[in-house]
């Protein structure tokens, strides 16, 4: 009973009701349209060029492919020189540690036979020591970071030494062990009568003063890794990308993503999406607008005055248009 009325009922509609049915129909199928511009050429690598000779209409550069900038980004992670800085403190804390130690020791050994020489010469020892600490910390002493164990002694870094930064290797600094070993080999050559004095302080006071900086080494190494170069090489207007019946090789199939991608960009900057939905609209409008004018015309009474098989016809716009 219910459908019979409201079949009535929408019968007795006015006609305009129609003809906003068909514009709603018009603005959907107009939205479901894509809002950029489809590639024309479809290709493989290894396939022949189905097309006529493809021209390049404005210039553009050929990219790189992502194995080739892949490879650049590993270069860098293997090769990239880490950065180790310098603590300025460390030096003069551990001096001062051994004016304290050296004279705690020197108290220790007044009136022994063994030790004259140390105690009527005190400030020779002393210098001797002073100068040593202060050629290591100059020098660098290093505590490489876990990652950069069992480098070798060619391996770089850069060392920052306050508002400078050098490169140097592994075997141009010392170790802690390296100056400790280098002092003990040392001191026997000195021209100390007793210096193996030196021994009760010198060796515990020397530790490392240049670190690894993970964050400044990270920072950098962003850095080189941002400025990879994407290209390699531009391919000018007027030149002719691919021939028709040629087979697509690797470089060239590089040179048709590379062209296909400035395609794109080209139609996307020159059409916007408002534009390119005007413009369906207008298509969509004059197509469905012939239609409706149409039927209006010759299949009144069976198609446009009832709303059941109009709603049935233009459903089947929007299904396919979908």
């Amino acid at each position: 009973m219910m459908k019979p009325r409201l079949k009535a009922t929408l019968e007795r509609l006015p006609e305009a009701t129609r003809y906003a049915l068909v514009l709603l129909v018009v603005v959907a199928i107009s939205f479901l349209f894509p809002q950029h511009v489809r590639f024309k050429y479809s290709f493989e690598q290894g396939e022949q060029w189905k097309y006529e000779d493809l021209v390049a209409p404005f210039d553009f550069a050929i990219k790189k492919t992502p194995e080739e900038i892949a490879q650049a980004r590993a270069e860098i992670e293997q090769n990239f020189p880490p950065y180790y800085e310098l603590d300025p403190n460390v030096g003069p804390r551990q001096k001062r540690e051994f004016f304290n130690r050296f004279h705690a020791e020197l108290e220790k050994v007044r009136g022994e036979e063994q030790f004259a020489d140390v105690v009527r010469n005190p400030d020779r020892y002393y210098q001797f020591g002073l100068d040593y600490l202060d050629r290591a910390y100059d020098r660098g002493i290093i505590q490489l970071a876990p990652e950069h164990q069992g480098k070798g002694r060619d391996f770089v870094i850069n060392v920052i030494r306050g508002v400078t930064t050098k490169k140097e290797t592994l075997g141009n600094l010392w170790t802690v062990e390296r100056v400790r070993d280098h002092l003990t080999d040392t001191l026997p050559f000195s021209k100390l009568y007793v210096a193996e004095f030196l021994l009760f302080t010198l060796p515990d006071l020397i530790q490392p003063n240049l670190f690894y900086n993970d964050s400044l080494t990270r920072r950098h190494k962003q850095m080189l890794l941002d400025q990879i170069v994407t290209t390699k090489g531009v391919v000018q207007k007027g030149e002719v990308i691919v021939r028709n019946g040629e087979y697509i090789t690797a470089e060239t199939y590089q040179k048709l993503l590379s062209f296909k991608e400035k395609y794109q960009e080209e139609v996307s900057r020159q059409r916007t999406a408002l534009g390119v939905f005007l413009g369906y609209l207008l298509l969509t409008t004059l197509i469905l607008g012939a239609f409706t004018m149409y039927i209006r015309a010759y299949y009144a009474q069976e198609v446009f005055q009832r709303f059941s098989p109009l709603i049935f016809i233009l459903f089947w716009f929007v299904l396919f248009s979908y």
